[in-house]
């Protein structure tokens, strides 16, 4: 990387880093519930918690981050482990984005960076804490870096799957679709013999996993809210998240603010589909075109079909669609980067990482907010409701006070990892509990505490 170059990556860097570290705890959605369920693993490894927590006893997907920061809370507190794992993240989705985006464009991989930072990397899944899939993007970006000899390594066939199942399905099945694809169109199936590892391990946890409940009959049905939705969640691909706190009234300049970002990811989201109208779907309206499309414009064809078929709720998840969509636009990016359309467009769509960069901004101005509503979780305070683009920081503050040793053990949120409540445990029984503020045991007598509502509906899939 040229020192110009440099100038131009640092920036992003250093601002992103800031915006999960200067808080009080890393101001991702979901993320503190996932750093939960790994202080409760390393409690269990301790011998700690057993009448009340069970590990599974079968492979499950989206489980990867999990682990290493049940490993990491074995030695150090669990928001020194949070903090490592984020900013691992943050490094290696720099360095991978601009790694992609010179194989995009050689011309203007400045550009691609920044529109990758947005629309994949630090997308509306990485603030909402989807951990495990945003380090599946990661493993997805890696194997799109290598070239098809290399893909088609048995060495490699085998870690790929194996990791991308253990970080996220949809990761995992977008890898064994470009598998397919080279497989049938190149006749090399042996070399891919070495996936069905993985193949196993996905069936043995089908087999095993808990039954879905029935849909949220909340989420309405039809033809038109159907396209809303799909057309809001790809407007989710712009560079506006309204972080939304539990205290604080917004004041007119943050209205004005909040309604001139929805405007700015409406705009991105117009402008990307202008660019895979002209640059990618036109085209393919001469018969012709389709003997020289690329594997990956291929497979982004297919994700983005899968993308629109999917429903609203399917087995406890909502919006599995939305996983669909940050693959497809990576293999769309990747076939379009050289074509004139892409040279004249992305450099305007790029700009829009100025907005990101605002929001990040915000959050260490907010610090003091966040930092109060981890005395709110204190008291049992609840959280804000849902908006528009909205991303809540403070989802899952109750924790901290859990990890301070200050409040007593709670039912984890989302049993869709590799930890569940046990049928019946009390959660009021006497707990032997390490905490990050003291190296002795402590005894708590905890109340009991409900899971809200929000969380089992809100996703269960990471």
């Amino acid at each position: 990387m040229r020192r110009s170059e440099l100038w131009m990556v640092l920036p992003a860097l250093i601002v992103l880093l800031l915006a999960i570290n200067v808080p009080p705890y890393v101001p991702l959605q979901d993320y503190n519930e996932w750093v939960y369920q790994g202080f409760l693993a390393a409690q269990l490894l301790h011998g700690n918690l057993t009448d009340q927590f069970v590990f599974a006893t079968f492979p499950v997907p989206n489980s990867a981050v999990q682990a290493v920061l049940c490993l990491l809370n074995l030695v150090v507190p669990p928001l020194v482990a949070a903090r490592c794992v984020a900013s691992l993240y943050v490094i290696a989705a720099i360095a991978l984005a601009w790694q992609l985006a010179q194989k995009m464009s050689l011309e203007q991989n400045v550009s691609y960076f920044y529109l990758l930072l947005v629309c994949v990397f630090f997308n509306t899944p990485f603030w909402n804490g989807y951990v495990n899939y945003q380090f599946g993007i990661l493993l997805f970006t890696a194997w799109l870096l290598q070239d098809g000899c290399t893909r088609a390594k048995p060495l490699w066939v085998l870690l790929f799957t194996v990791g991308a199942f253990f970080t996220h399905a949809v990761i995992w099945a977008s890898i064994l679709l470009m598998m397919a694809i080279d497989a049938l169109r190149r006749r090399r199936f042996v070399s891919y013999l070495p996936a069905l590892p993985s193949v196993g391990l996905f069936v043995w946890y089908v087999a095993r996993k808990p039954a879905p409940t029935v849909p949220d009959p909340s989420y309405p049905t039809g033809l038109l809210h159907a396209s809303g939705y799909k057309l809001y969640t790809f407007a989710k691909l712009g560079p506006y998240h309204n972080f939304t706190l539990t205290n604080g009234i917004p004041s007119a300049i943050e209205t004005v603010g909040r309604y001139a970002g929805f405007a700015v990811n409406i705009a991105l989201a117009a402008g990307l589909l202008y660019l895979l109208y002209a640059a990618l779907w036109r085209p393919l309206m001469r018969r012709e075109a389709w003997a020289q499309l690329s594997d990956e414009t291929l497979a982004s064809l297919v994700l983005f079909v899968l993308f629109i078929a999917m429903p609203t709720v399917m087995a406890d998840v909502v919006n599995p669609g939305e996983r669909m969509l940050y693959p497809a636009m990576m293999l769309a990016l990747l076939g379009v980067g050289k074509s004139r359309v892409a040279q004249r467009l992305v450099p305007w769509l790029a700009c829009s990482a100025f907005v990101l960069a605002l929001c990040a901004l915000g959050l260490m101005a907010n610090r003091a907010l966040l930092a109060a509503d981890v005395a709110r979780a204190d008291e049992g305070q609840g959280i804000a409701s849902r908006a528009f683009f909205g991303s809540r920081p403070n989802a899952f503050a109750d924790v901290m006070p859990i990890f301070a040793g200050r409040s007593p053990i709670r039912m984890i949120g989302f049993e869709t990892s590799f930890l569940f409540n046990r049928i019946n445990a009390r959660i009021n029984a006497h707990a032997n509990v390490r905490t990050d503020s003291r190296n002795d045991t402590r005894i708590d007598t905890p109340q009991p505490r409900s899971v809200n509502s929000w969380s089992r509906a809100h996703s269960s899939d990471q």
